[in-house]
């Protein structure tokens, strides 16, 4: 996986339990997300390709999102002419996790992830009066690197 992969990678996990699914809002600054021109993505992706979704503005960039081919996401891209703003947005499918762990190799991986599904929703929406979540701390396994072998030998 490219760096480019990893990182929509992680963004796509996070989405998943996020309330507020907006990644962001485009600004003056930044003015455009990863597609521009609309056609193809600005960034460079090994594994992910992007089609186009239809939509009821042409000013919109909506975007289905594959890894290795099958469908993870989508991308939504609005632009309000009342308000004249972008929105950007990433929408996981249902079953993303998963289906990011099988394309990563890590099946076997995925059960231990899921049981801990209220860990990681404490975390990402913590209340007040709750009580911080105990962390594994995982010594002498590089598993980004174990995740580029499996990549490589495939």
């Amino acid at each position: 996986m490219s760096p480019n992969d990893y990182l929509f990678t992680a963004a796509t996990i996070c989405q998943v339990y996020h309330v507020n699914r907006e990644v962001n809002t485009a600004t003056e600054a930044f003015p455009h997300d990863i597609f521009d021109p609309p056609s193809k993505p600005q960034l460079a992706f090994k594994r992910y390709s992007f089609e186009h979704l239809p939509s009821s503005s042409r000013k919109n960039m909506n975007k289905t999102v594959f890894l290795d081919g099958v469908k993870i996401a989508e991308w939504h891209h609005a632009y309000n002419d009342h308000i004249e703003i972008h929105r950007i947005a990433l929408l996981p499918t249902s079953n993303a996790e998963r289906l990011i762990f099988d394309a990563l190799g890590m099946q076997d991986g995925y059960a231990s992830y899921a049981a801990k599904e209220a860990i990681r929703r404490a975390f990402l929406v913590p209340k007040r009066d709750m009580q911080s979540p105990e962390v594994e701390v995982v010594e002498d396994i590089d598993i980004l690197s174990e995740v580029m072998r499996a990549d490589r030998s495939l």
